[in-house]
Formats: C-alpha cells, structure tokens, sequence
C-alpha cells in the first residue's frame, strides 16, 4: 500500500548531496591553489644553461616538422582519346615545355577505326576508277555504233 511521503523527509534526501558537492568544490580549489604555487617556479640547474658571444652573421639550424607540401601551380593533362600508355619520357616533378612530348599513347580501336577508314577511301577510289572505266567504254561503243551507222548510211547512199 502506498503511503503519503512527508515533505521534511524528501528535503532531507536532497540535502544529503549538498555536503558532497560542496567537499568537492573545497577540494577543486584547494588543488588549483597547490598547483598554482608550485609550477609557477621553475627549477633549472646552472649546469643545464648555455651562454654565447653574440656574433653577426649567417645562422643555420635545423628543424623537423609534419607538413603537407603543395604545389604552387598544378597542370593536369588530358588526352583527347584514351589508350594504353607506351613510353612515358617524363616523370612527375621534371620541367617540361609547351610542344614536349610528355608520353605516348597507342589505342587499338583508334587504329582498326583508320584502317577500316582507309579501306572505304581505297573502295571508293576504286569505285571511282570502275565508273571512269564504264564510262569510257559507253563512250566507246556509242561511238562505234555511230562510225557503223554512218558506213551503213554511206553504203545505202
């Protein structure tokens, strides 16, 4: 059965935390105070310090570090068709001209498509001739038929 809880006992529960919130902020602070006093001293051995004469001149030195280096201008090259790579001249990073040539390409399929291109020139080159041809021999025969008629008008005459 549920009883009615009394309003001086739900405060009580919640207050019980109060002392451990404000033990850890004591304890916040407390560390903050330590820390502050003790690092703010360095201890350094007079051993451990280097002393020099300033001079006037070059300084050279050393450092390492991680970077990523990028290039200042970058080209990229394209090929109108593609194909399989044959001979590269150059390698990345090596200074080239305008009219060098960087690489060649070879394509199978460009190549069969000139052959097949060359070979319907030469069909129609010989297309060409064989209607010079025929034409020539129309001609011819018209002509024989019109000297063989003339010679029959001539013989009838």
């Amino acid at each position: 059965m549920d009883r009615e809880i009394p309003a001086y006992e739900r405060i009580r529960k919640k207050l019980k935390i109060v002392p451990l919130i404000i033990v850890i902020i004591i304890l916040l602070v407390l560390g903050q105070i330590w820390l502050s006093k003790h690092l703010k001293n360095a201890v350094v051995r007079e051993s451990d310090i280097f002393t020099a004469k300033v001079q006037r001149g070059r300084m050279e030195g050393s450092f390492s570090a991680e970077a990523i280096v990028t290039p200042l201008s970058t080209y990229r090259v394209e090929a109108m068709t593609g194909g399989k790579i044959e001979v590269i001249y150059y390698q990345p990073g090596d200074y080239v001209e305008q009219g060098q040539t960087i690489l060649k390409l070879s394509n199978d399929d460009l190549k069969l498509n000139l052959l097949a291109q060359e070979a319907a020139v030469t069909d129609q080159v010989n297309n060409l001739s064989n209607a010079r041809i025929l034409k020539n021999q129309s001609s011819q025969s018209q002509r024989l038929k019109i000297a063989e008629a003339r010679n029959a008008l001539t013989r009838e005459r």
